[in-house]
């Protein structure tokens, strides 16, 4: 088994491996993901009229290019001051 820590998140990585055995060297190499997502960003939208939530997040998808799955809609939340 091989344990890599440390790995940044979202982040594409190749692993190059040399083995030798009892009829000489075999060599490998595996390119991997990290798929855990980072802490990400918060902002505000205002808008002047209500909006279909599913079409937001579409127009967000794309306007981002990133999948509406890693986005997250409040619609009511309290300010700190």
């Amino acid at each position: 088994m091989l344990r890599i820590i440390s790995l940044q998140a979202q982040t594409r990585y190749t692993i190059y491996l040399i083995a030798r055995n009892a009829i000489g060297y075999t060599t490998a190499q595996y390119d991997i993901r990290t798929l855990r997502p980072s802490n990400g960003a918060i902002f505000s939208l205002g808008l002047k009229e209500p909006v279909d939530p599913d079409t937001l997040l579409k127009a967000l998808e794309l306007a981002l290019r990133i999948s509406k799955d890693r986005l997250l809609l409040v619609t009511n939340y309290t300010k700190v001051k």
